[in-house]
């Protein structure tokens, strides 16, 4: 194994153990509800909650399941975390990537208290505001190094129009 990759290892564990010590709170535990209702409520949800109430599909989803499955999400979070340290490495590759590394890192953990409880511990708002970021970031690390085939982008498109119906209402109007 990679002494490299033994540095993200060590911060995966360690954000899982921040996270296993943060309780569920505030909305997640209306989302925690609806998630242990089953996987057929959560799509039902989901499906209303589009039409009547949000435009997110795929994340309300997600928020439902994962706020019940609060073990699962506590690893899909540090791995999203320590995958937008990783990107923000890979992108910037400097001469000194211990020192990106840990700036990086850093500014995960001197973030306002109010942003990481909401960005970070918070089930609903990790999910709709941090998830999305390792795939943006993943998808210019892609465009900047010219591995891109053209297939990533009708993926994102995809994703997009499935996420929010203002997105798909806008494209409609375009065609």
């Amino acid at each position: 194994m990679k002494k490299e990759n033994i540095k993200y290892i060590v911060l995966i564990l360690f954000f899982l153990f921040i996270l296993f010590l943060s309780p569920i709170s505030g909305d997640d535990w209306g989302n925690y509800i609806e998630g242990s209702q089953g996987i057929r409520h959560v799509f039902g949800n989901a499906i209303g909650m589009y039409f009547d109430w949000e435009g997110r599909f795929v994340s309300r989803i997600l928020i439902n399941i994962l706020t019940y499955h609060k073990v699962l999400w506590n690893i899909i979070n540090s791995l999203m975390i320590v995958g937008i340290i990783y990107y923000t490495v890979k992108i910037i590759n400097p001469r000194n990537k211990k020192l990106i590394l840990i700036l990086s890192t850093l500014t995960i953990f001197m973030m306002n208290i109010f942003t990481f409880s909401q960005v970070v511990v918070w089930v609903a708002g990790n999910i709709t505001y941090l998830f999305v970021i390792p795939f943006f970031l993943s998808y210019i690390y892609i465009i900047i190094n010219g591995k891109d085939k053209g297939n990533i982008v009708y993926v994102t498109i995809f994703l997009n129009i499935i996420k929010r119906k203002q997105i798909y209402a806008s494209f409609l109007l375009i065609i």
